[in-house]
């Protein structure tokens, strides 16, 4: 069997956060973020299959956020994720370009699917979906 590493970076700005990872509905990941970067690896089977890496921000509250009298956000805690290589391949662009950011404003709005450009500020997941062999996929989307 071959495998292939998937491997990233995260890294709360602001006060600690809660970090999930799932590769394949499989949680790989279950930890607590500060401001010291966490580095997340996982070895996938690089067999001819779809895969699916979730990221998910929990446990953000209003007390993550400091609002000013007129309603500004003044300090802010936010995830931020980098680096995400499969087999030592950074992603890059393709990883903001492929990945999906679902969430609902914590609480205080409808659920929202947009893009993502690397930083979590509300709870809920960023989804990435490719295929393996990782090298075909990767020849498809760079």
């Amino acid at each position: 069997m071959t495998t292939c590493t998937l491997s990233f970076t995260a890294q709360a700005r602001g006060q600690v956060l809660g970090l999930r990872v799932l590769v394949d509905n499989v949680v790989v990941a279950d930890t607590m973020v500060s401001q010291e970067p966490v580095t997340v690896t996982h070895e996938l089977d690089d067999a001819e299959q779809e895969h699916t890496l979730c990221i998910e921000l929990l446990g953000k509250t209003q007390h993550h956020t400091q609002v000013d009298d007129d309603g500004n956000i003044v300090e802010d805690s936010v995830l931020e994720i980098q680096d995400l290589s499969l087999d030592g391949i950074a992603l890059g662009q393709i990883f903001y370009d492929k990945a999906e950011y679902h969430h609902d404003f914590n609480g205080s709005g409808t659920k929202v699917v947009e893009g993502f450009y690397g930083i979590m500020g509300c709870n809920g997941q960023v989804l990435l979906k490719f295929t393996s062999p990782i090298y075909l996929w990767l020849l498809e989307n760079f």
